[in-house]
């Protein structure tokens, strides 16, 4: 949205899941570190990459933005920094307060599936009034089992572990595309 105009009248909504979107305390770490992954070094507080993104209006152009998020998500942290200027941004403690989701359960978990479901079916972004607090009782979205979720969440976080074992890291922030600056 942010450097792709043309692409804005193409969409009605935006929804970020979780998205480091003024950095995290991971990325800090490693980049003080002097040795982290390319993407790594673009997530971290104050990165050029992050800086180009929230240039200006955070939320550009007509597309409804919604930013569903978690309190106690182990890899965006801390999540003060997920909310976006001009996004509707739901943490899915809002809806259901103290109910634990990590970074990767946001994908599977009910609370976030609706609040998802409501930012797609309505115009603007999500609304926690519209929210119904029954499925606050429910583990998973519909049509997710608990073996679906172990299954997926062993996945991604293997795939995440292997890809980091098998890159080196770099010593600085890779330059900014021409398209982001």
């Amino acid at each position: 949205m942010r450097w792709w105009t043309r692409t804005r009248g193409q969409v009605d909504d935006l929804v970020l899941l979780a998205s480091p979107n003024h950095g995290i305390a991971a990325a800090d770490l490693c980049v003080a570190s002097g040795n982290c992954w390319p993407a790594v070094w673009q997530m971290a507080t104050g990165s050029h990459f992050l800086t180009a993104l929230n240039a200006g209006d955070e939320t550009p152009g007509a597309v409804a933005s919604t930013n569903v998020y978690s309190r106690t998500d182990e890899l965006v942290e801390p999540s003060d920094t997920v909310p976006l200027a001009g996004a509707a941004n739901v943490a899915v403690q809002d809806v259901c307060p103290g109910r634990p989701v990590h970074h990767g359960g946001l994908l599977d978990d009910a609370p976030t599936w609706g609040l998802v479901l409501d930012a797609l079916t309505h115009a603007g972004g999500a609304d926690p009034a519209r929210f119904d607090v029954a499925t606050c009782a429910q583990a998973f979205a519909p049509g997710i089992t608990p073996a679906d979720a172990i299954a997926g969440n062993a996945e991604l976080y293997s795939r995440a572990a292997q890809a980091f074992s098998e890159h080196d890291g770099v010593s600085a922030e890779p330059p900014l595309r021409a398209y982001a600056r």
